[in-house]
């Protein structure tokens, strides 16, 4: 939920957006998405509100499809229908990361899910374009200051489930074989009043199709995800889509010139896509697919999410990564991420967690976990350790890491990222291993992560 303060007149109240169509598939229209944290935030003017809707339409950026009018919208203020006044289209956030490995470009097109692009240190490139979003005004009825609102947004256009690329998506997914495109998955669960689980996908963006024509890349890359209970029924669906339809272009570089760009298709095709959920405590399968248009590459993986424990020391499950960077003071307002992604920080980092287990002895590897502990000011220490899978002897036993519960606005939850040193470990499979106890002598489990580390 994105929020955004007002004072003065009574229709300057306190606006609340929530998202009429989340990641999980909208059995109709719409496909117009208040993402407000990865845009600037909803407006209060003196008689007007200003909410910014992106739009994804039959699986066009909006840069392609801003054609719009303001009869195209419906906007709903507490369920009633309010009259649009002004529909204007702005620029909406494709951010640069520099991380620990390397300089790329991050960008998204849902609340939920982000792509990003190989390492672009070698291109000399400087800068990110921006694609657009609308920006929909509406003077609001009179409502007492500080008051709150549900708004939503409906688009007469249909979504991307039910189009051509979405109904090949489906049938790629059902189709059980593994496909051409090489696919790596891993998933993560967090506990909390609303279980999280991270899911990251890697690939190779040299193996999606690709074409220039006259100057424009045509690419048509996609992927979509559904989520199993045990008793095989459908518990959440996702989809997104890194750009372009199969007939519209997503780059023109040169307009005039009809000159074909290779060297750009780093910069501008993705090799990986994370996203988060939101799943009730249950056992899950995973299954994802991801396609250029032509060729698709499948994976799936269990998921296990434990119910919320408000009055034991529980952790986390453990998300690994090699990927890291100082993490934002003030990572609510600074960091750009979609609307509903909440990145792992901890300690002063951020962690990118990774879509594979095997992992070389040179990389920096490093592991994200959460402390659940209900007692204010309690001091909590987590101790890890790295176990041989093949003898069960400890390899490596880590440092404790000490941290306090309640220092973070008062959270039971106590975020926690420790370098995992892999250099003297000899080529193999391994456990990491993390316990934690608090000062009143509770301790829970050993909770485990596999990996393997090549040489």
């Amino acid at each position: 939920m994105a929020w955004a303060g007002a004072h003065g007149t009574k229709r300057n109240a306190l606006i609340c957006a929530t998202w009429l169509c989340g990641l999980f598939g909208c059995a109709s229209s719409p496909v117009a998405l208040a993402q407000v944290g990865n845009m600037e935030p909803i407006r209060v003017e003196s008689e007007r509100v200003l909410v910014p809707v992106f739009v994804v339409d039959k699986g066009l950026r909006l840069s392609d499809a801003a054609d719009l009018k303001p009869k195209d919208f419906h906007l709903f203020e507490d369920g009633w229908e309010q009259k649009i006044q002004s529909v204007a289209v702005e620029r909406s956030h494709i951010w640069e990361v520099s991380d620990n490995l390397s300089r790329h470009v991050e960008y998204s097109n849902t609340p939920r899910g982000k792509w990003s692009t190989a390492d672009l240190s070698f291109t000399g490139f400087v800068g990110v374009a921006s694609p657009n979003f609308y920006l929909i005004g509406y003077a609001p009825p009179p409502s007492p200051v500080g008051s709150c609102h549900h708004i939503e947004v409906k688009l007469d256009r249909d979504p991307l489930d039910g189009t051509k690329f979405g109904k090949q998506l489906e049938r790629n997914l059902a189709s059980g074989a593994g496909g051409a495109i090489p696919l790596t998955i891993q998933a993560y669960a967090f506990s909390g009043e609303t279980a999280r689980v991270y899911v990251a996908l890697e690939f190779p963006w040299e193996s999606l199709k690709r074409k220039w024509i006259n100057g424009s890349l045509y690419a048509t890359i996609g992927v979509l995800g559904m989520v199993f209970r045990k008793d095989g029924t459908l518990a959440a669906r996702f989809s997104d889509q890194a750009c372009c339809s199969s007939d519209v272009p997503a780059f023109v570089l040169n307009e005039h010139k009809p000159e074909a760009h290779p060297e750009f298709d780093v910069m501008m095709i993705p090799n990986r896509y994370e996203l988060q959920l939101s799943l009730p405590s249950g056992e899950y399968v995973l299954r994802v697919v991801l396609s250029d248009g032509r060729k698709f590459g499948r994976a799936e993986i269990p998921i296990s999410v434990e119910s919320y424990d408000v009055i034991h020391l529980a952790i986390s499950s453990i998300a690994l990564g090699i990927r890291y960077q100082a993490a934002p003071v003030t990572p609510q307002i600074a960091a750009p991420f979609p609307a509903k992604y909440a990145p792992l920080v901890g300690r002063g980092f951020e962690v990118t967690p990774a879509a594979r287990s095997r992992f070389r002895s040179d990389e920096p590897l490093i592991a994200y976990f959460e402390i659940y502990e209900s007692q204010p000011a309690t001091p909590v220490e987590a101790h890890l350790r790295i176990v041989d899978s093949k003898t069960g002897k400890i390899a490596a036993d880590l440092d404790p890491v000490r941290a306090l519960a309640g220092t973070t606005s008062g959270s039971d939850v106590i975020p926690i990222t420790q370098f995992v040193p892999l250099g003297k470990l000899p080529k193999g499979a391994y456990r990491l291993e993390i316990q934690a106890t608090d000062a009143a002598g509770q301790s829970t489990a050993w909770r485990a992560t596999n990996f393997t580390v090549e040489r």
